[in-house]
């Protein structure tokens, strides 16, 4: 993933070194799962080339630029700069991701107001919606059709564990 302007867990566009470089509501033209013969579960697939890098250590080869002044010290302090191919090393970058977590939530903290309401009354209505977060794994991407009578009619989930990791 990648945003303009911060470390991308929940936000930005869904990027790659290699492309592609999509908004959420083009996943499924861009990816597919398919069964192997070898496990139950889906695995998830660029369409175009088939399996891709998923996790901490595509974030932060990606977005290096967007972490805190702290974690990069750490970073530099460890020599680990990207860009970085070693998977056994996924750990590291998800000790320098965790520190940037830990930053940020006391930013969060720091600067938190309350709102003028806890809550905002939604009115239900048809419609399709797209989500995708960062999971320590890799990629969590949802869509949901609700209908008329404001049910769900139609539901999709790929998890981070239908990720399969690219070899190259």
């Amino acid at each position: 993933m990648s945003h303009p302007n911060e470390y991308p867990f929940n936000e930005g566009r869904l990027v790659s070194n290699k492309g592609p470089d999509i908004n959420v509501k083009e996943y499924e033209f861009y990816f597919r799962e398919e069964h192997v013969p070898y496990s139950n579960a889906l695995q998830s697939v660029l369409k175009e080339r088939g399996a891709y890098h998923v996790g901490p250590l595509a974030r932060f080869n990606l977005n290096f630029e967007k972490i805190t002044p702290m974690a990069k010290e750490l970073a530099r302090e460890i020599h680990f700069l990207p860009v970085v191919r070693n998977p056994f090393k996924s750990i590291i970058a998800r000790s320098i991701e965790t520190l940037y977590a830990s930053e940020e939530a006391l930013r969060n903290i720091d600067q938190y107001e309350p709102a003028d309401k806890p809550a905002v009354e939604v009115q239900p209505r048809p419609g399709l919606g797209f989500g995708r977060t960062e999971a320590p794994r890799g990629i969590l991407y949802h869509r949901y059709r609700i209908d008329e009578n404001t049910l769900v009619a139609e539901a999709r989930i790929v998890p981070p564990t239908s990720q399969k990791p690219a070899l190259n």
